[in-house]
């Protein structure tokens, strides 16, 4: 036997032994306003935009929701975000699972769990948070969840959180975090 049909056959076992469907949910997420537009699961109301670094920022008042993601490993979080003159209240970086929750509320609707609070920059940079084990908030192997960052301000955009620009969620793959064997063994049960 080669190398190359041992791989394959371990493979087409392992994705053969996945839950239907899971492979097709995503794991992780970039978007950016450059792109055309930013939070493609809902928005709240879009306060303004501006031009800085390069690249559009957009202020909304309320939730800002992505479509769900498949939780596979611990998480980090990239956010670029800028504060301007009327900055007062930062931006909460949210998470809930979608498993028992009512279908009928939408992904800016209902509560979430705070993961982070965002104070923005006065440069062009972006922060790092995480890593988080969303398992310990409950969420299993395989499951579902969404990202959300929920704005704070005034609607003439005096009193505000910072602006937004790029977001960017990624399962830690590397040494630094560790995952239980018997977790990893249930994935694939």
């Amino acid at each position: 036997m080669t190398r190359r049909f041992v791989l394959y056959v371990l493979s087409s076992t392992l994705s053969a032994m996945a839950p239907r469907g899971a492979m097709a949910q995503p794991v992780d997420l970039f978007d950016c306003i450059d792109d055309g537009g930013i939070g493609d699961a809902c928005s709240d109301i879009s306060v303004g935009d501006y031009l800085d670094c390069g690249g559009w920022y957009e202020s909304f008042r309320g939730r800002l929701a992505w479509h769900p993601l498949r939780f596979v490993a611990p998480i980090t979080i990239e956010v670029q975000a800028h504060t301007s003159p009327g900055t007062r209240f930062p931006l909460y970086l949210e998470f809930f699972t979608l498993t028992g929750r009512d279908p009928s509320l939408g992904y800016c609707d209902g509560p979430g769990r705070v993961l982070a609070v965002i104070p923005g920059r006065d440069d062009c940079g972006a922060d790092v948070y995480g890593p988080f084990d969303l398992a310990s908030f409950g969420v299993g192997l395989e499951e579902r969840y969404v990202v959300r960052v929920h704005f704070v301000g005034d609607v003439r955009g005096s009193i505000q959180s910072p602006f937004l620009r790029c977001i960017r969620v990624e399962p830690v793959t590397s040494a630094r975090f560790t995952i239980a064997w018997g977790r990893v063994k249930r994935l694939y049960q």
